[in-house]
């Protein structure tokens, strides 16, 4: 992994810190940044059924599985589970938005 990519993980994982600040993280709680914004981005998104709600719980989604790409392959030992996952409610928000 070259400097390049090793200072852009980083500024994401400061980004991942921050936001999950902003919207109430408690860092001294049980879960981590990343288990935090994930959990309340899929609780905002099945919490409110309306366009845009889905949509957000997608971008979501999406967010959570390309963070996931960037800092668990070859660290998490159910990378693969866990990649299909993101997918499987990425796609079922998706579904959401053309059932309204």
């Amino acid at each position: 992994m070259s400097a390049d990519d090793t200072e852009l993980m980083a500024r994401r994982g400061r980004y991942l810190t921050d936001f999950a600040l902003r919207i109430g993280w408690d860092k001294d709680g049980p879960e981590g940044a990343f288990e935090y914004v994930q959990r309340t981005s899929y609780a905002q998104g099945l919490g409110d059924a309306t366009k845009a709600g889905w949509k957000e719980a997608a971008i979501a989604w999406r967010v959570c599985g390309s963070i996931h790409l960037q800092y668990a392959r070859g660290k998490d030992a159910l990378f693969t589970s866990r990649q299909a996952d993101y997918q499987r409610h990425y796609d079922a928000a998706i579904g959401k938005l053309g059932d309204e």
